[in-house]
């Protein structure tokens, strides 16, 4: 028999934390943010029009359609640059960074991460188990919950090179290899094909997502029982992608 045990992607009181807090979301905010019709969204010009625009009128499209993937559409939430003047209106409101414009997937999970954190604010009768990580990390899963694990994990590390040498930017609060454990339970819990994640995830993200697969079959009994809270609630789908024209 071979001597050495494959390591987990996580440890267990790692993993403990994203199933323990991904099915308190199931419970407390699946009906609301409608998870029955969720669906792992893609960077693919069949979920995200840009119908050639730009600047700030681009971010507004990019964020009307975030909010619609993330069961929100309704929600009277406003938009503006990073510096600018609050708005008036009276309503909530996330800002972004005009230079994410350049890099639509670090602004989309920009964007999820801020809109994760709008509905977690809203509260519950029920705590969340977010243990020592904090609201945050929280606040990232409920990111990836809403379907947009793919852009929090590829953006979560970017490395650039320069000529004198390279830098590096960190995105969102979760480590890439949490990140992608918590897309993994997503996938398992909906019963997806894994395979439209692997194609858009980097390389070395999609190794990591095939371990957390395997890992997840140890936890079948937590599984099961966030499908079949997830069954309970109404199926309302989410908006069918749009195509870039």
């Amino acid at each position: 028999m071979w001597p050495f045990r494959r390591k987990p992607l996580l440890d267990a009181a790692a993993a403990r934390w994203h199933l323990d807090n991904f099915a308190w979301l199931i419970r407390n905010h699946g009906q609301r943010s409608r998870f029955a019709g969720a669906r792992l969204v893609l960077p693919s010009q069949d979920f995200f029009a840009t119908d050639g625009l730009e600047g700030h009128a681009l971010a507004v499209k990019l964020f009307e359609q975030v909010k619609a993937y993330s069961g929100m559409g309704e929600a009277d939430i406003a938009l503006r640059p990073a510096g600018s003047p609050p708005s008036r209106l009276g309503m909530p409101e996330v800002t972004y960074a005009a230079e994410t414009l350049g890099h639509p997937q670090s602004l989309i999970a920009a964007l999820a991460h801020e809109l994760a954190g709008h509905l977690l604010a809203t509260g519950t009768g029920e705590a969340p188990p977010i243990g020592p990580q904090g609201e945050e990390h929280l606040t990232d899963l409920t990111a990836v919950y809403f379907g947009f694990g793919v852009f929090l994990a590829n953006s979560a590390f970017n490395m650039q090179t320069h000529a004198d040498g390279w830098s590096y930017s960190r995105q969102g609060y979760l480590p890439e290899q949490d990140l992608i454990f918590a897309l993994a339970i997503f996938l398992v819990v909906k019963q997806l094909d894994p395979e439209p994640a692997l194609h858009y995830l980097k390389a070395e993200l999609g190794g990591m997502l095939r371990r957390a697969l395997r890992d997840l079959q140890s936890y079948k009994s937590e599984v099961a029982a966030m499908r079949l809270a997830s069954s309970g609630l109404p199926k309302q789908p989410g908006p069918r992608p749009s195509v870039v024209t």
